[in-house]
């Protein structure tokens, strides 16, 4: 029986396992979603969800944890991005969306993603108006010479009627 063990092992070892979730962790946090089993992303959504509310207090002791939890400064950095975006929210950051089973190995597949997009500012550009030419008026000129020029067939040289040879008698 299971008494007060919490977590999954995933069929890996406590390294193995420790690697596998901070790399889960800093793909979410990079691109905002994560296509990954159930198991795992079961596993991994309540770390996230603690790393999000640690980053919603601007504290040395938050950014910390979070650079031990992601292992680098950068996603450290841009998870006070999300920290601001869910100032108002008290937790439920991520949420589950299943998407059907993979076909190698049959394993469920899921959808971790945030429940507000982060929306970066995208600097439009107008496009290029190409000034078109003016026309002319242009009238039809009959043609009086033929452009094309003839068409000459080639016939395959006629190959030798092949004598029959008929086969020796011995």
């Amino acid at each position: 029986m299971k008494k007060r063990v919490y977590g999954r092992k995933l069929h890996r070892t406590t390294n193995e396992r420790k690697r596998l979730f901070r790399n889960l962790i800093n793909s979410f946090i990079e691109r905002g979603f994560l296509v990954t089993t159930i198991a795992k992303a079961k596993s991994v959504q309540p770390t996230i969800e603690q790393l999000i509310t640690g980053a919603k207090t601007d504290s040395l002791t938050s950014y910390r944890q979070s650079v031990s939890e992601t292992g680098q400064v950068a996603t450290a950095k841009s998870l006070k991005e999300l920290g601001t975006l869910f100032a108002k929210r008290s937790g439920g950051y991520t949420r589950l969306i299943r998407l059907g089973s993979r076909l190698g190995d049959n394993a469920e597949l899921v959808r971790l993603e945030l429940v507000e997009q982060l929306i970066k500012p995208e600097v439009v550009v107008a496009p290029k108006v190409a000034e078109t030419p003016v026309k002319e008026e242009t009238r039809a000129v009959p043609v009086t010479k033929k452009l094309t020029k003839p068409v000459i067939k080639k016939t395959k040289k006629p190959v030798a009627a092949k004598s029959k040879l008929k086969p020796q008698k011995v």
